[in-house]
């Protein structure tokens, strides 16, 4: 008989836009597009050291991002001093367009992540999207104490928990 092991790989959290009241926020003029000419070489950098992509994952993977435009909603950076300190992005949903996600999160100090989601969620709301999800995953596993009430206090609720399970004989 074997030993299963449970493993917590992913709590996803949702939001209807339509309902968020988030007023105005200091410091969202800081938030402004990725601009894939200028910013390639230094997300790649950013996602080598610190998201343990080798350069040619990390290459491919904003190559990749920069032909979705049918399904990216923005990609945002906050820039200091010309260098990129903080990313995140929303791509719609494949299956239905009012529904999208955020994807892989890079801040260098925690108030950058309410900046670039209170941006999100407000052109998500321009862009038809009813349904925000935004999963917390990898390093944000280890954040959730502090993430959750974040999440909570913009408006959204916790709608799963994705574990994975192993059996070992």
């Amino acid at each position: 008989m074997g030993v299963y092991l449970c493993q917590v790989v992913s709590m996803v959290y949702s939001m209807e836009v339509n309902t968020a009241s988030i007023g105005d926020l200091p410091g969202l003029g800081e938030v402004t597009p990725y601009e894939h000419e200028k910013d390639f070489d230094q997300m790649v950098d950013i996602f080598v050291k610190n998201f343990k992509m080798t350069p040619e994952e990390a290459c491919t993977n904003f190559e990749s991002l920069e032909k979705s435009e049918d399904r990216m909603i923005a990609h945002l950076v906050i820039r200091k001093d010309g260098k990129i300190v903080a990313r995140a992005l929303a791509l719609r949903s494949e299956d239905d367009p009012t529904h999208a996600h955020t994807g892989t999160w890079y801040v260098t100090e925690e108030d950058q992540r309410k900046r670039l989601l209170v941006k999100i969620i407000n052109i998500c709301k321009e862009a038809g999207v009813r349904t925000l999800v935004t999963p917390l995953f990898d390093d944000q596993l280890s954040q959730k104490d502090r993430l959750i009430p974040f999440y909570k206090s913009l408006g959204f609720a916790h709608i799963c928990t994705v574990s994975s399970y192993e059996k070992s004989l």
